[in-house]
């Protein structure tokens, strides 16, 4: 277990003492804030520039020490930075965490910018070029690379990649293939060049309905 992830668990032991009905309650404050804007181009407007950015802050108070797991910020996914599969970029620089089954990577702050260029093809089909940077980190410095003030710059991962949309008028299913650019969990470089985009960790497949923002 590395050594951040015991602390918090001792140190959430040694607070939360306050109880209701027998259980400990949790006190914390979150907030999130997304901003998005569309430009539609061409003779029909059938093309389309998409942006988005978000920003999420998370802290805890009180009772707690720690934001509860299910209500921390995660990064990766169909909706989010898409060459990364969910909850598995972060915190910061921080590589997964191995006792882990299931990939459960969160944090305090998330800051993310997505941008997506859209385009009709054949039939009811439309094509997306994508590329989306971000992270999530923690708020407070347990003594690892998740920390927000550690390489900030350093911390923030890159991703592009293409999408095929089949709109059926009362739903739109998605599939998007995600690459990434950079992964700051990479300690000699994270830059990914062409030659590397054939790597099976280079990549993530996404299906998703509806488009991601």
């Amino acid at each position: 277990m590395p050594t951040w992830m015991f602390n918090r668990w001792m140190e959430e032991d040694r607070r939360g003492k306050r109880k209701i009905w027998g259980i400990p309650y949790s006190q914390y404050v979150r907030s999130e804030l997304t901003l998005g804007h569309t430009i539609f181009l061409g003779r029909d407007n059938n093309q389309a520039l998409a942006f988005r950015l978000l920003g999420g802050y998370s802290l805890a108070y009180g009772n707690s020490f720690t934001v509860p797991l299910e209500k921390q910020f995660y990064c990766g996914g169909a909706s989010s930075m898409r060459g990364w599969q969910v909850r598995t970029l972060g915190p910061g620089r921080s590589k997964m965490a191995e006792a882990m089954i299931i990939p459960s990577q969160t944090g305090d702050i998330k800051l993310e910018a997505n941008a997506e260029y859209r385009f009709p093809m054949f039939w009811k089909l439309s094509g997306a070029l994508f590329a989306d940077v971000g992270n999530i980190w923690y708020s407070t410095d347990w003594g690892d690379e998740g920390y927000i003030g550690h390489d900030f710059l350093k911390s923030i991962a890159a991703d592009w990649g293409l999408g095929v949309r089949v709109d059926l008028s009362f739903l739109v299913l998605r599939v998007d293939m995600g690459v990434k650019l950079y992964d700051p969990t990479i300690e000699t470089g994270g830059w990914f060049s062409p030659s590397d985009w054939k790597r099976k960790d280079s990549f993530a497949l996404h299906f998703g309905v509806g488009y991601p923002f």
